[in-house]
């Protein structure tokens, strides 16, 4: 029985959060903070702290994310007013990419581009990610052609 799913865009969530962490260079926490801050706009320091305590306890987090650019301050802390914070451009290009990864279904297979498809100096793990992405585009343009007929 063939079942017909609208939302079926998570089934490559693994796939797509492992491009975004080796091309970005962060870690799994650092991806669902930024996913999280994308939808709130701009937020406070509270707010981030509230969003922590669903992790490891790590003190140095938010600093860290402002250091290697995530976090931007939009807003300086003035008399008895917060500061606003807001994620910055390069994280924002970040989430998007992981949507449009997400309901696009087309991987690169670009060296440049995937850090899966690059030739030299990767791991094992790397050559099966790539093998995988190129059995799903595979599978995704079959169906893609399927759909227009």
């Amino acid at each position: 029985m063939k079942l017909n799913r609208k939302n079926d865009y998570m089934k490559y969530w693994r796939i797509v959060r492992k491009i975004v962490k080796e091309k970005y260079g962060i870690g799994t926490e650092q991806l669902d903070f930024l996913l999280f801050l994308h939808s709130e706009e701009y937020f406070t320091a509270a707010t981030f702290r509230e969003y922590s305590k669903l992790f490891n306890w790590k003190h140095s987090r938010f600093r860290v994310m402002i250091v290697q650019g995530w976090i931007v301050n939009f807003k300086k802390k003035k008399n008895s007013n917060k500061a606003i914070y807001g994620i910055s451009h390069k994280a924002t290009n970040l989430v998007n990419e992981v949507y449009r990864l997400l309901n696009k279904g087309i991987f690169s297979e670009n060296g440049q581009t995937n850090p899966f498809f690059k030739k030299t100096n990767v791991p094992y793990t790397f050559k099966l990610y790539a093998d995988a992405i190129v059995r799903i585009n595979e599978a995704t343009r079959q169906q893609q052609r399927r759909s227009l007929e």
